[in-house]
């Protein structure tokens, strides 16, 4: 009877053995398939697949790896546990154990999922438009039509509100803050948005107020009117640029169009220049003809001297819009039927180095305004150091990153195709961010410019999703700057880096 007992044994060992191995691997799978099917709910909204529309990142393998394996290893626990009777526990404790690293293994296959670190609240009225934001260090400033609110990026705390005096409405605003100060301008409702101040962007309060003298040509409304470059400040009108001290407003040179038959479109300032898009038509009633000229311009800040100009050499009534002012990249649209599409790029001395299509149809770069009617425009294209990084779209209606070098536009990189639309893009001085919605999710992933390849993929459960959101770097984290604050979408909403 000894002997059979001390048989017995190893066959117990044995089966203990592989109970609690089979009840590890157990609970190690069990948080992927249970998290799976959450996640299905939470962002697919219960189905997935053919004209249901994508599943969650990477469904499909988590449940192959969880789902098919539990039905082999569940009954297995379950025998080998019997066999070895005092090893239920064991089993048991093996299998709690194994719960939270399955749990962390979710995250890395299916990707890492955040929360928001807070979220501003919704806007009261009818018109709650977004018409830009500042992200000055540890600060946030929103602007509407009526004003400005900043927040505190860390908590999210407001900590001023600045409204326009009287009744007036905010016309134009720099595109960056330069020493706490940024420049606004607001119009009466008369159309003449011609009343510039300067704000100090840790108070609110306006460091000086100017109106231009009635019977002159005031400041367009809209975007890329008023700019920073070091300490001097800028506005453009139809025909005149005036450079002024940006913390005193005080007048220091002013230029002129380069003929009457001439005009500025838009104007970008640099750490050391300041850049003025010129349109000029050329009339030559003997041929009866008429043409166009797209110029480049550049300032000194101090001075206003001029440092060099440049023809984009652009074919017929082009439409040329400011993409970028670090470094200069410019998006030239040809009107003509056999017109072309382009982004130019300039280096610091005005030449164009680069010169990327944006209408091939394997790949087409949307160069419009994701907001037309905002005071900052923003675009699905980030300038990284030595790469351009932008959103493409097929004829088909998938979506990719494509990379592209600076300095000469040789194409380097495209990432793998989908149809989810990239909504928006930005860079953080290390990585290239995207953001993509889908129902209750948003995706967010980010890649290095150089290579194109994937860094991180989290997602956000978020219900109420802004499609034309702005997604700007700041030291708190990434901010997503709704278009819109009404109920229910937030104005702004801070995501910790992954």
């Amino acid at each position: 009877m000894t002997r059979a007992k001390t048989a017995g044994r190893p066959s117990k060992i044995k089966w203990m053995a592989i109970g609690l191995a089979a009840a590890a691997v157990c609970g190690l799978l069990l948080p992927l398939l249970t998290r799976d099917f959450i996640v299905l709910g939470t962002e697919s909204g219960g189905s997935c697949g053919t004209r249901r529309g994508p599943c969650p990142n990477h469904w499909g393998l988590i449940f192959a790896l969880s789902f098919f394996p539990l039905l082999l290893l569940i009954p297995l626990a379950c025998y080998a546990l019997y066999k070895a009777r005092p090893a239920w526990i064991a089993g048991l404790v093996a299998a709690a154990v194994c719960v939270y690293p399955g749990w962390l293994l979710f995250d890395v296959l299916h990707g890492q999922t955040l929360d928001y670190t807070w979220s501003a609240p919704h806007d009261r009225g009818s018109d709650t438009d977004t018409e830009g934001v500042w992200t000055p260090g540890n600060t946030v400033v929103r602007a509407k039509f009526d004003g400005l609110t900043a927040y505190t990026a860390r908590t999210g705390r407001q900590t001023w509100h600045s409204p326009l005096p009287a009744r007036d409405t905010l016309c134009a605003m720099s595109r960056t803050v330069e020493n706490n100060a940024g420049l606004i301008a607001h119009e009466p409702g008369s159309g003449r948005c011609g009343s510039i101040q300067a704000i100090d962007t840790t108070t609110g309060k306006p460091l000086w107020s100017r109106t231009l003298p009635p019977g002159r040509p005031v400041l367009e409304k809209g975007a890329d009117t008023l700019t920073i470059s070091g300490t001097t400040g800028a506005y453009r009108t139809s025909d005149t640029i005036e450079g002024f001290g940006l913390r005193d407003g005080k007048t220091l040179w002013r230029k002129d169009r380069t003929s009457p038959y001439c005009s500025f479109g838009w104007l970008a300032g640099t750490s050391n220049q300041i850049l003025i898009g010129e349109r000029c038509t050329q009339i030559n009633p003997a041929a009866r003809t008429t043409g166009f000229s797209q110029l480049v311009r550049a300032f000194d800040p101090a001075t206003g001297r001029d440092l060099w100009k440049t023809d984009l050499q652009a074919v017929g009534n082009a439409t040329v819009d400011l993409v970028s002012a670090t470094p200069p990249i410019i998006a030239v649209r040809e009107s003509d039927a056999r017109g072309k599409k382009s982004l130019m790029i300039l280096d610091a001395q005005g030449r164009v180095t680069a010169t990327i299509p944006t209408d091939d149809p394997n790949g087409e770069i949307d160069t419009s305004a994701q907001s037309p009617s905002a005071v900052i425009q923003s675009r699905k294209i980030a300038a990284s150091g030595t790469t351009l990084v932008a959103v493409t779209r097929t004829d088909r209606g998938e979506y990719a990153l494509a990379g592209y070098r600076l300095t000469d536009g040789r194409h380097l990189w495209t990432t793998e195709k989908s149809r989810r639309p990239i909504e928006a893009i930005t860079f953080d001085g290390k990585d290239v961010f995207t953001l993509t919605s889908h129902m209750t999710t948003l995706h967010l992933r980010s890649f290095d410019p150089s290579t194109g390849k994937e860094r991180t993929s989290s997602v956000v459960p978020s219900r109420w999703n802004d499609s034309r959101a702005t997604l700007l770097p700041t030291p708190s984290g990434l901010l997503v700057a709704g278009s819109s604050g009404r109920t229910p979408y937030h104005p702004l909403r801070m995501l910790p880096r992954p």
